[in-house]
Formats: C-alpha cells, structure tokens, sequence
C-alpha cells in the first residue's frame, strides 16, 4: 500500500483543510480482473468516507477467503482505526465519495482528487473552485502468485465470454480454427511482466515458450504448433466467475452497450461494411471469420437445393461461435429456407389471388447512410422463396477519411443496384429478358423505400429504379388482418402476434442485421398468403 500525502491542503469555500487522497484498487490473479477509474467527490451519494474503510475491510476479507494474501507497505495497515487514518477527512466533515464500480457492494476504487470549477459561471464572474489540486496515494490490493500461474490464469482471461466477445484486437488475430499465435499473446503488457519474472529468475527459454509451458495445465485453453510457430486457443466455453476463483466480478461495460439495441456480442454489421467507429469499445463481434461463417450461410440456407453446402456452413458457423465465446442460440443461428408447407395444387390456389406473381423481400440497414442490403426473392405462385442477394455497402461520406477495413468487400451503392438489377434480370423479372411477372418490393415500414434508398441514391447520383417507387409495407398489412387495440409496430411485435418465434418467445436469428430481419419479415409475409391475404401496393413516390 502507498499511502498519499496526508498533510495535503486544499482550498475549499474559503478554509484550509487537510485531507490524504486516497485510491483503493482491488485486482485479482495478479491484476488481471479489472483497471478501475477514479472516483471523484460527489455530493450526496454513495456512503460516507467511514462506510469506505468498511469496504476496504470487506475487500481484505474476500481476498483472504480465496487464500490471497495482501502486500503491505505503510502502517500497521488493516486494523480499522490505522485505515480510518489513511483516508481521514477534516473533522465534522459529511462529504460523500461516490464508487463508479464496485464488486457485490465493495467499493473497488476511491480517490478523492481535483475536480476545477468552471471559470466564468453564472453571475458576477469567477466562482470559487470548491475542489482544489493534491496528490493522490494508492493502495494496492494485490494476491501474490507465482508467474506461471499468473500467466495461466491471465491468459484464459484473455480468451473467457466476457472479454473474447468485445476484444477487437484478439479477434482479428484468430485465425480459421480459432488459434492466435503466443508470440502475439506474449507483447501484452501484464504477460511481459510475468514473463521477465521468470528470466530474472533464471530461466533463459523465449517468452513464447515460457508462456506455452505456463498455460499446458489450463482445461480451457489449447496450445498447438503451426510451423515454427507456437499458438493458442480456447477448447471449452467458460465465463470469468470460472476462473476468478469464486469472488463474484463485474466487469465494466461499454459505453456503447447502453445505446445499442443489439444483443452483446451480435455481428458488428459497421465494422463488416467497413468501419466501426466504436473499435474496441464496441460490445459486438467484429471477427471476419464469424461474418463470411453467417452470410455464406445465410446464402445457402437450410432447405435449400444448395444441399451438399449446407451442412458445412451450419457446421463452420457453430465452430466459430463456439471459439468466439457466443453462447446465445440466435448468435449461432442457422438460416432456413422460407417455405409454405402447403402442397403444389393449394399453393397454386393461393397464388391465383394475388396481384403479384413474385415479392422481393427487404430490410436494410444503416441510420446515416445504407449500410447493408439483403433480399429475398419470393413466389407467390409456389409459396416459396426462389433467391437470395446480399451485398455490403460502403457508404459515400459517413466514413471519409477513416482507415477502413481491409477485409470488408462492400461496394458503393451504385454498384450494388448494378448487381441487384442483374440478379432480378437473371431471375426474369426485370430487363428485356422479362418473362412478365410481376413483383413488388416488401419491407417492414416505409423507411426503406420511401426515405432511406432515394437519399442513398441521391448521395451515389443515381436515380431510384422504377421498380423501387412503389412498396408494400407488411406492417400495414399485419395490423389489418391482426387488429387490436394496440398495433404491431414493429418486426418483433408481429413475430410474437402469429406465433411465429421459439419456445421461449425468442425471435429466431439475430435482430437488426439485416439478412436476418429479412429472412423472418419472409416469414411474416408467408403467413399471410397462407391465409389467403391479398397483398397490395401500400406506399410509392
């Protein structure tokens, strides 16, 4: 423990007073649970500076029931009068100090530090600073370990749930079979040190076979050759309470995962287009792998005529999941073909009452700019879908002058029209070759077609194809035949109404990205011919 200043002074409202800044930090196995911020002083929040030292000795207690030891320096350290002293505040005080993390109600991390005021705020010019500057001490909860299992251990946190899902780094470095090479696992900082432990210690070995050697005992972990090259990988999925010895840990999350409506760990649809500006602070995947593993699939899907690529791709997509750590049956979910169960004849009668002989099915995604572009061509005539086009696009400004992603293959928009049109043209839908069918566009909403892709157009200087003024919107649709006192207002929404989700009430696939979305929105469509529906136009330009 260091223990800071404790004559440190500091103006505040006028008066001298004297404190010690103080900064708790809690790590386990060697540091490797967690980094904590500090904490400012805040008014009137989270328990008084005595409930602190509480705390602390709640942290000495956990720490010592998993067979830790605590690494002292300074006085006679844990009884509570001599922690009390460490973080003594003028007399009579009742400020409060305020923990942004904390661990089954143990403040983790406390320091009370500068905070400035405002220069210039509010009337009659410069206001008082209530919080003045000073040094902050630390202490240093730390559980001794010898460097072979501090290694063992900070690797297989490396490669547990909570830290794979979201660690950008490691995922790209993960090649086909999940392996990353140790060379790459020995530059991290935390293993460097344990590493040089050792040599000072007399081992002359290279840092990547000390690290191999530590981690061969791991049940979780895998370590392999490829040439000369030693490497690692996870065999089991395991989660950080596995391995953290039984002391319960919250790991702090993203920022970006308040504001996400997608699931943790759900395929980063920005970062496969070509840019995440989240990077390592997103709470999505952003392994290549996991991406071509779900669109390859999704391309050739279960059901299909494409029979003997199936199989492989469910099993490549699962094998992915299972190396990245998701666990979540809708992030390994395999794409299926949409098909009424209806036989030849009765699908025919169906299809004899629709103004439509076809319906090209689509959701894209992207706020600012389209970012994906899935479709799902379907017949109206044998209830079933016939084809399949997905295409990631790059957008015209939203990441201008950004390093893209090397491995993303979008394509402007433009281009992806071109490819869509010659899709429907193969088809005999469109161009000259045109059998005479007729088809609609179908997207849940009108914010596809009516807002989204004339903006994009626009943008790419195009102009709308013909075929894209006019839309159906399913949600209207649904709501006429489903009526209720509160309308379906979205995909999820309509799903849950017909029935059309899993036991436990979960949508299938992953929702919003949009090969997904489309793939069900398919489904949503079939249900309604199957009830003899008639779908008309609901929306043009």
């Amino acid at each position: 423990m260091v223990v800071g200043d404790p004559t440190a002074s500091r103006r505040y409202m006028g008066t001298e007073e004297s404190f010690s800044w103080v900064n708790i930090r809690f790590t386990f196995a060697s540091c490797f649970v967690c980094q904590l911020n500090s904490v400012e002083e805040v008014d009137g929040l989270d328990g008084s500076v005595e409930s602190l030292v509480a705390r602390a000795m709640k942290i000495k207690h956990m720490v010592e029931a998993v067979g830790g030891s605590l690494a002292c320096d300074g006085p006679s350290a844990w009884s509570g009068s001599s922690a009390q002293a460490f973080i003594q505040v003028a007399p009579g005080s009742n400020r409060k100090l305020f923990s942004r993390r904390s661990v089954d109600g143990v403040c983790l991390n406390a320091t009370r530090g500068p905070r400035r005021g405002r220069r210039g705020a509010g009337r009659g010019g410069n206001r008082p600073r209530r919080h003045g500057g000073g040094k902050a001490g630390n202490f240093d909860v730390v559980i001794d370990m010898e460097p072979k299992p501090a290694i063992k251990r900070q690797v297989e946190y490396y490669f547990c749930d909570e830290n794979l899902r979201t660690d950008d780094f490691l995922q790209r470095n993960l090649d086909g079979d999940g392996f990353c090479s140790i060379k790459i696992i020995s530059t991290f900082a935390r293993i460097r040190t344990f590493t040089a432990k050792l040599k000072d210690a007399g081992d002359p070995r290279p840092s990547e076979e000390l690290i191999a050697e530590a981690i061969r005992e791991s049940p979780y972990l895998e370590v392999g050759r490829k040439s000369a090259d030693l490497q690692v990988r996870r065999v089991l999925k395991y989660s950080l309470k596995d391995i953290s010895g039984g002391v319960p840990v919250t790991v702090k999350p993203s920022r970006a995962s308040s504001s996400t409506k997608e699931e943790k760990g759900a395929p980063c649809k920005y970062h496969f287009a070509g840019y995440c500006d989240r990077g390592s602070r997103c709470p999505n995947t952003h392994n290549m792998d996991y991406c071509d593993a779900i669109e390859r699939q999704w391309m050739n899907p279960i059901g299909s005529s494409s029979a003997s690529k199936t199989g492989p791709l469910v099993d490549n997509l699962k094998r992915i999941c299972s190396q990245l750590g998701l666990s979540s049956p809708s992030l390994s979910y395999a794409s299926k073909m949409v098909r009424s169960k209806l036989d030849a004849a009765q699908a025919r009668t169906v299809g004899e009452q629709q103004a439509f002989d076809y319906f090209v099915v689509i959701d894209i995604e992207g706020q600012h700019e389209i970012i994906e572009f899935p479709a799902i061509v379907f017949s109206a005539k044998s209830l079933r879908e016939v084809g399949r086009f997905h295409r990631w696009v790059k957008p015209v400004n939203l990441w201008r002058g950004k390093k893209l992603n090397p491995r993303s293959d979008s394509v402007p928009f433009s281009q992806v029209l071109k490819e869509f049109e010659a899709y429907l043209r193969e088809l005999g839908l469109v161009g000259g070759h045109s059998n005479g069918s007729r088809f609609a566009m179908v997207c849940c909403g009108n914010w596809d077609v009516k807002t989204q892709i004339p903006k994009q157009c626009k943008l790419n200087g195009v102009s709308v194809p013909r075929y894209m003024r006019q839309w159906i919107n399913i949600k209207d649709v649904f709501n006429e035949v489903y009526v209720s006192k509160t309308k379906a207002t979205g995909m999820k929404a309509m799903l849950r109404r017909s029935g059309l989700v899993g036991p436990d009430g979960a949508v299938e696939g992953v929702h919003h990205l949009g090969m997904h979305d489309t793939e069900n929105i398919t489904r949503i469509l079939l249900l309604l011919l199957e009830q003899n529906v008639r779908i008309e136009i609901t929306g043009s330009l």
